[in-house]
C-alpha cells in the first residue's frame, strides 16, 4: 500500500500525534503498549488521546482478529473494546467478518 499510495505514512509513538493527520490507523493495538497489558489508568489516558484525535482525524481500526492471538487469557480485551468504541471505521482482514456481518 505504501508504494502505491499518494498518502504519507507515519509510524511511531501514539503520543506524537499531529492534528494534520487525516486518518489514524490502528493495527495491532497491543503494540501501542509494547505488548504489555495496559493499566486502567493507561487506558483512561489513551482514551483521552483518542478523543483528542477524533477532533481532527478519522480513526480506523485495522482488525486482523476479533481478539488478540497472543493473549490467550484475553487480558487486552479492554484495549480492543476501547478502540472499537471510538473507531470511525473498521477494516477486517479475515473471512470471519464476512461470515458474521454479510
Amino acid at each position: 500500500i505504501i508504494f502505491f499510495s499518494d498518502c504519507n505514512f507515519i509510524f511511531g509513538d501514539f503520543k506524537k500525534y499531529k492534528s494534520s493527520y487525516e486518518i489514524v490507523n490502528i493495527q495491532f493495538p497491543e503494540a501501542i503498549f509494547n505488548w504489555v497489558i495496559p493499566t486502567a489508568e493507561e487506558l483512561r489516558d489513551f482514551e483521552k488521546k483518542i478523543l483528542e484525535w477524533k477532533q481532527h482525524s478519522k480513526i480506523v481500526f485495522t482488525l486482523n482478529d476479533i481478539e488478540s492471538h497472543y493473549d490467550e487469557e484475553n487480558q487486552f480485551i479492554d484495549l480492543f473494546r476501547l478502540i472499537q468504541k471510538h473507531a470511525d471505521g473498521v477494516i477486517h482482514l479475515g473471512n470471519y467478518s464476512l461470515e458474521k456481518y454479510a
